[in-house]
């Protein structure tokens, strides 16, 4: 969101080949670096509309790893 007019704004922040086996896990991984990156941890908001068993899992372990649970 823009702090002034409350607009709010999206940005493609990394695009990265996964070269290992497309799973859960991988994708967290992949995701986690990016986070940390860009120092997301305190201000991270996912919403997917891919609903790719190993994206869905992905993002639960994210959820998991920065809200407990």
């Amino acid at each position: 969101l823009d702090s002034i007019d409350w607009i709010l704004k999206e940005a493609l922040l990394a695009y990265k080949k996964i070269n290992r086996k497309y799973t859960g896990e991988n994708i967290y991984d992949v995701i986690e670096q990016i986070i940390r990156q860009f120092q997301l941890e305190q201000k991270l908001f996912i919403a997917i509309i891919d609903n790719d068993p190993n994206i869905v899992k992905a993002i639960r372990l994210i959820e998991i790893s920065h809200t407990g649970g």
